[in-house]
Order: C-alpha cells, then structure tokens, then sequence
C-alpha cells in the first residue's frame, strides 16, 4: 500500500497519482497557494510543493515583474500582509462597502468587479480601468454626495 506525500494516509491503486516522485490522494494533490486540483505532470513545483503554473508559480517564483500584458505583480511584495507605508489602511470591509456601490452602477454589464479571498488577501477579479495622470484621489461618489 502507497501512503500519499501531503496526508501520510494510505493511497489504494485505483485513485493514486503520481507526481513528483510521489503518490498522492486526488484531493491532496493541489497548488499550495490557490488550492486549485492539479493533474500529475501538469504543474510546477518548488522544493517538493506543488504550484498551478499561472499565475501562483510564476508570481511567487518568476521574474521581478510578472504578466505580460496581463497583470503585474512584484514576487517580493506578493503574499505579505504587513502594513505598508504610502496611503491609508482600509479596512476590508470599508473597500468591500465601495465596490458593491461602484458595481451598482455596472450591474449586469463588463465593468463590475468581483471580490474574494485567497490564503488571507483581498483579490479583486474584473476590468479596471486606470486613468494614468490623474492628479488627485479617486473617490467612488457615495450615495446623497453632492461632489
């Protein structure tokens, strides 16, 4: 009987994987950051971990700036959810608050923004449109604002 890598919990033949020189249930063998269900030998991996390609592996271990025309994230800054300086903390709810009223104006059509949560951290999935040189705050006008 093989015992899987992640769980140490027997693997019967019928539902073992093999990847990485081990043997895995099904569910165990996931992307340790996203926990998206990887297929053996279709996957990245980092000191034994396994990783999805896109875009887990590539933001935490690839280049300084990573996307290609997608999305740009520093691997240094990525996952870490200490305090940085340069702007006020929100707290989540207050943001969460901002983009159901900015997504209110956008129901039903391209420009709504999606929020979840992943390993700790806000992820915010939709088309934004940044406006570069625009001096000043942004501010999503609330409700009775006569700005």
């Amino acid at each position: 009987m093989w015992k899987c890598h992640k769980c140490g919990k027997p693997v019967y033949f019928a539902e073992r994987k093999q990847s990485l020189g081990y043997d895995w249930h099904p569910e165990c063998l996931r992307c340790e950051e996203c926990g998206k269900r990887l297929n053996p030998g279709q996957h990245a991996e980092h000191k034994g971990v396994p990783y999805c390609h896109v875009p887990c592996y590539g933001a935490l271990f690839g280049p300084q700036l990573f996307g290609h025309g997608t999305r740009v994230e520093s691997h240094t800054s990525f996952g870490k959810v200490e305090n940085r300086s340069g702007g006020p903390n929100l707290p989540r709810s207050h943001l969460e608050s901002k983009l159901k009223v900015f997504n209110c104006f956008y129901d039903g059509r391209s420009g709504e923004i999606r929020s979840r949560e992943v390993n700790g951290r806000l992820v915010l999935e939709g088309a934004l449109r940044i406006h570069w040189g625009v001096i000043g705050m942004i501010h999503l006008k609330e409700n009775d604002d006569q700005r």
